[in-house]
């Protein structure tokens, strides 16, 4: 029994952290705000001006907090 609680969290500890549809949407994202931006703009305020409406939907403190369920929300935010 210990060694199959200890399975199951050493298999855990290697999942990623992170959504990587998250990620994939993410970079997306990133690309956007590098493209688009004009003269004096920051990437990061751009970012933001995308992230906080998805968190702010999404009830969530970090975007880095995201479900594979949230993600297609999340896109639908951004592609608004």
């Amino acid at each position: 029994e210990i060694a199959m609680m200890t399975a199951d969290i050493l298999s855990k500890r290697n999942e990623p952290k992170i959504n990587p549809d998250w990620r994939k949407l993410q970079k997306e994202i990133g690309d956007y705000c590098m493209n688009t931006r004009k003269q004096g703009q920051g990437i990061t305020t751009i970012q933001n001006a995308i992230y906080n409406p998805i968190k702010l939907i999404l009830d969530l403190r970090r975007v880095n907090d995201m479900t594979a369920e949230q993600v297609p929300v999340a896109r639908k935010i951004f592609e608004f």
